[in-house]
């Protein structure tokens, strides 16, 4: 006896529907991952830093154009157990765990001080 397979038809208005709701997929998804970062426009060539912190959105410059992007919600830094002592000598164990965000707003200075993300991670941490 021959297994049954359910059979499925497809015409091409459901072909065209489905590829609309995949590309659809697509540009939301990433339309998500731009509006979680801020950056600022820098010129390599000139060693420019631009003043404006640009949000999500599509950004035309010069060759030598690129961004320092910085996280726009807030991040974890998670320390676990830590050890210290009180005043009389007693050892206590710490799970500490704090959220940080560059302000948009202080985004140039932040560059300017820390150079990219990486170096404020590192003073933070």
């Amino acid at each position: 006896m021959r297994p049954h397979f359910p059979r499925i038809q497809l015409n091409l208005c459901s072909k065209q529907l489905n590829a609309s709701r995949l590309i659809t997929y697509i540009i939301t998804d990433y339309l998500l991952v731009c509006c979680l970062i801020v950056g600022v426009a820098y010129n390599i060539h000139q060693k420019k830093l631009s003043s404006e912190v640009k949000r999500e959105g599509l950004h035309a410059g010069s060759p030598g154009y690129k961004f320092i992007i910085f996280p726009s919600v807030f991040q974890s830094i998670v320390f676990s157990e830590l050890e210290c002592l009180n005043r009389e000598g007693i050892e206590i164990k710490l799970d500490v765990q704090f959220q940080y965000r560059a302000r948009p707003k202080n985004l140039r200075e932040i560059i300017l001080q820390f150079k990219d993300k990486d170096n404020y991670v590192k003073l933070l941490k």
